[in-house]
This record gives structure tokens, C-alpha cells and sequence, in this order.
């Protein structure tokens, strides 16, 4: 059996009781802050965003989540970098 879950399912639903979980609408992402591993690996270390007029950095550890809405959202930009080019994302890895 294939079971199809939304986003909002797989994603928000498990872990909505955290504490150290924070959703906000209406933030646009102005970059993804990385870095090179050891491995060689490009890692997310970072998101900078702009939420109510304000630019906003925050740090991670362990993991970034990046969502898009619906609204003025691709449909899938994995592997098609032209159409991250076209939304004005800076491309840091092209394989």
C-alpha cells in the first residue's frame, strides 16, 4: 500500500508540540548561510529572512527546514537550477 502524506502531515504535525519550534507566514528567505564540510559536503548552517519589514539571522546546529506556501511557490526547483536562478536565489552547488 503507497501512502501519500502532505507536508503539513509529515512534517508540521510530528513535531507541532516542540517547544523550539517556531512557524512563521509571511517571511521571505533572503539566503541559506553554509558551509563545506570535511567530507566536502555543502551543509545549511543558517537561514537569513525577512519577517514584518525586519531582516533576521538565525544560526542552527543541527538542521534547517525550509517550507514554501503555496502562494508564489515553485512547484519543484530540485534539480532544475534555472528555475532557482529565475527566484533570484544565489546557486552554490550545480551537480
Amino acid at each position: 500500500m503507497l501512502i501519500i502524506l502532505k507536508p503539513f502531515q509529515a512534517f508540521y504535525l510530528p513535531c507541532a508540540a516542540r517547544e523550539n519550534l517556531k512557524v512563521l507566514t509571511s517571511a521571505s528567505v533572503n539566503r541559506l548561510l553554509t558551509k563545506v564540510t570535511q567530507e566536502g559536503l555543502l551543509a545549511a548552517t543558517g537561514v537569513e529572512f525577512v519577517h514584518a519589514e525586519q531582516t533576521y539571522v538565525v544560526n542552527v546546529t543541527m538542521e534547517v527546514v525550509l517550507c514554501a506556501g503555496y502562494v508564489a511557490s515553485i512547484p519543484s526547483i530540485v534539480g532544475n537550477t534555472q528555475l532557482i536562478y529565475m527566484q533570484s536565489f544565489e546557486v552554490s552547488s550545480d551537480p
